[in-house]
């Protein structure tokens, strides 16, 4: 028998159907539109606007004989109707004469009120005639839930990089890139005004967040299976989760992007080739690095995981790289024999950054001793020919054109002296080398040796023995 709009706090505002009150006089007109919100075949919600029109009486004692009375009145009316909980959320009730018939609608606002012109013939003092229109929402979709969302937006995407590359010692695989972008916009949920349109948004972008886009399980917004098309053994690394709100508007967006690796860091194997013609012996370069990816979702800790997983299979790794030298050496032009020993090495950690970097140089030399980084052996030969003469120069006084030169028709005799220096592995210093088996081959035969001298440092892996022979 009225039409109450109750909001969720103040008092109720009884409009038409009442022989006093606020907005008194006959029972209003009314209209009901309905609009289904739908968004790609799902339905998100429903609109209502609900137009009242009607007609407010003069119920106080306000006589046609007190100048101004009356239109007083029907200002103070006009007043409470402009005035009437304008913006408020509330519930709007509908009920017919002897309450034989309702509506109701609740999450329900008034978003305007109309004091609008009188009849001129009643010289405006009769009546007061009024509009209300008001606009309730339902979020009862069927397909995305009770959240009062205006609109909703949600993408995967995935690509295959173009490095970096895992490495697992034998091959590079590929990584990938994996984004989710989740978007609502929502209204505030009456009768929690405490919360805003961006919470109800946030709370439904919440409800369609992942941690692992490899892990399966993924659905749309029908509970439909989500395939995300990348290559198959990935895990999810490197979570990178940026969050958007919008206070006014009632906006909340969510976007992740994770890398998909088979291993949890990124590696590099680089060979270089160095060929000299000039040079005693040429080289390989073995460069390695690592760069850790990071587990674990960002808002789930506070420290790195980078660097432990970068150390993950470092060692094999590093194995794999050495042991690939060889082939590498062979296709890139090498004649020699790649010695399996190393030269050199490095290798640096970066913690805080989560990289690892390892170099070793190989070489072609000529090694005959076990274990020797380096070797270097000279001989020299004196007098080999027997061509030198001994002379005897013998002064002659106030001889001015110089000594008196004697040929004794004799010659000196030979001699033959060989220095053999090595270097040795850091891991074979525990004993001193023994070089006379390589120093020996180079004895005269039928000589005698004349010196010997052996000297050792078995803090820098140096060795030299020098021995000399003479012959005729």
């Amino acid at each position: 028998m009225a039409i109450t709009f109750t909001p969720q706090s103040g008092s109720a505002l009884t409009i038409g159907g009442q022989s006093s009150g606020t907005i008194s006089g006959p029972f209003p007109n009314f209209s009901v539109s309905k609009e289904v919100r739908r968004q790609d075949g799902l339905i998100l919600g429903e609109k209502f606007t609900i137009n009242i029109t009607g007609v407010a009486l003069i119920t106080s004692g306000a006589s046609h004989t007190t100048k101004g009375a009356r239109q007083a009145a029907l200002i103070t009316i006009a007043n409470n109707i402009v005035t009437a909980a304008i913006g408020a959320a509330g519930t709007l009730q509908i009920t017919g004469y002897g309450g034989s018939g309702s509506m109701s609608f609740s999450n329900c606002i008034l978003v305007s009120a109309e004091a609008q012109d009188q009849d001129e013939a009643t010289m405006g003092t009769q009546n007061q005639p009024y509009s209300f229109t008001f606009e309730a929402t339902s979020g009862a979709g069927a397909d995305v839930g009770s959240g009062l969302l205006e609109s909703f937006e949600e993408s995967w995407d995935s690509s295959v990089q173009e490095g970096p590359y895992s490495y697992n010692g034998g091959a590079a695989y590929r990584t990938w890139t994996v984004t989710h972008s989740v978007s609502a916009q929502a209204v505030n949920p009456y009768p929690d005004d405490s919360a805003m349109g961006w919470v109800v948004a946030k709370s439904y972008v919440d409800s369609k967040l992942v941690s692992d886009p490899f892990g399966g399980g993924l659905t749309d917004q029908r509970n439909q299976s989500v395939t995300v098309d990348t290559a198959s053994g990935l895990t999810a690394y490197n979570h990178v989760r940026q969050r958007t709100q919008n206070i006014a508007t009632g906006s909340y967006s969510v976007q992740d992007t994770w890398v998909g690796s088979p291993y949890p860091a990124s590696h590099t194997v680089e060979y270089s080739l160095n060929l000299d013609a000039t040079a005693e012996y040429n080289t390989v370069d073995v460069n390695v690095s690592a760069q850790g990816y990071e587990s674990g979702g960002p808002e789930s800790g506070a420290t790195s995981s980078k660097y432990s997983n970068a150390q993950n299979g470092w060692g094999s790794i590093k194995t794999a790289a050495e042991n690939g030298a060889t082939a590498f050496y062979s296709s890139a032009g090498g004649t020699g024999t790649l010695r399996t020993i190393k030269r050199a090495t490095s290798e640096s950690h970066n913690e805080t950054d989560g990289s690892l970097n390892y170099t070793c140089t190989f070489d072609d030399a000529k090694i005959h001793y076990p274990n020797a980084i380096s070797e270097s052996l000279t001989v020299t030969y004196n007098n080999e020919d027997a061509l030198n003469q001994v002379v005897v120069v013998i002064p002659v006084l106030e001889k001015p054109d110089g000594p008196v030169i004697q040929d004794m028709q004799t010659t000196n005799e030979k001699t033959v002296s060989a220095s053999l220096d090595l270097g040795m592995n850091r891991d074979s210093r525990t004993a001193k080398p023994n070089g006379d088996s390589l120093v020996g081959a180079y004895a005269p035969a039928g000589g005698y040796r004349r010196s010997r001298t052996e000297s050792w440092n078995p803090y820098s892996g140096s060795y030299n023995l020098s021995v000399e022979w003479v012959y005729v």
